[in-house]
């Protein structure tokens, strides 16, 4: 039933929006800093890993749908789980100071976790192995779809609003109460960070947000379409940053480029570059 949504949403909501006002002082210490580069839409450095806060928000609300034993309790710590593990994995992105993990180690965590995330949600929702294979391949894509599209202010914040209130309404109409949960879930623990995003000191998500909740939308997109979705309902949430991702790579790609090199060639780039605004565009 939706009523079990909104406890672990609103308490995870309200954990993720008073968090980062303890962070703040915490990222500085750490010298947590997001360095303008090319791809950059900011000209000055800003605190990152602000996710942290989102994250945490997540974890209670895992917790509270433990507690309470809400309908498909198994699920929502399933997906919660794979989008707390992928948010670490950020996490160490952001702590290594512009340095970055290598490649090939996080390509195969954010693989590993998807793999785990899709095997035992196809096990759970008996779908056959070769669609775990797939959705292993597609979270695992979408964790750097997400990535390369966070970019701007309060773009994450109102995808995670748009794509989390999406699931939530696809939850209830397919009658899925651990997707309402999820999705409102997601929804609440990131519209919240949108004030960061827009007013001075500003502070970004960084890596340990975007994977945060590229997994999250990611897993659940998947587990919906286990569990019966429609795959064109369940991926729709996700479409406008999947046509700007492709269109761009792609394009890249014609064209000779290096695809995975910093860029400014996404909608939302060439967007913001004609004065509309970082608000305005996303």
């Amino acid at each position: 039933m939706y009523q079990d949504a909104w406890m672990p949403a609103a308490l995870g909501g309200i954990v993720a929006g008073v968090l980062p006002f303890v962070l703040r002082p915490l990222l500085r210490s750490a010298q947590m800093f997001d360095i303008p580069n090319e791809r950059s839409s900011h000209s000055q450095p800003t605190l990152r890993a602000g996710g942290l806060a989102q994250l945490c928000g997540v974890v209670v609300a895992c917790t509270i749908s433990l507690i309470a034993d809400v309908d498909g309790v198994g699920l929502i710590a399933l997906i919660m789980t794979g989008g707390v593990a992928a948010g670490l994995v950020g996490l160490m992105d952001d702590a290594s100071r512009g340095r970055g993990v290598n490649v090939v180690i996080r390509a195969a965590l954010q693989l590993s976790l998807a793999a785990a995330a899709a095997t035992v949600m196809g096990v759970l929702l008996g779908a056959p192995g070769w669609a775990a294979v797939l959705g292993a391949i597609f979270v695992a894509a979408y964790i750097n779809v997400a990535n390369f599209m966070d970019g701007i202010n309060g773009i994450s914040a109102l995808h995670g609003l748009s794509v989390g209130l999406a699931q939530f309404v696809i939850g209830l109409i397919f009658g899925l109460s651990w997707l309402q949960t999820c999705g409102l879930t997601v929804a609440a623990v990131f519209i919240v960070f949108l004030p960061w995003n827009l007013i001075r000191p500003r502070m970004f998500l960084g890596d340990v947000g975007s994977y945060l909740l590229a997994a999250l939308v990611g897993i659940g997109t998947v587990a919906a379409i286990f569990a019966g979705v429609p795959p064109v309902v369940a991926i729709s949430p996700l479409a406008i940053y999947l046509a700007d991702t492709l269109t761009a790579l792609s394009r890249r790609a014609v064209r000779g480029e290096p695809v995975l090199r910093p860029h400014r060639s996404h909608a939302y780039q060439r967007l913001g570059a004609t004065g509309l605004g970082h608000l305005a565009t996303a």
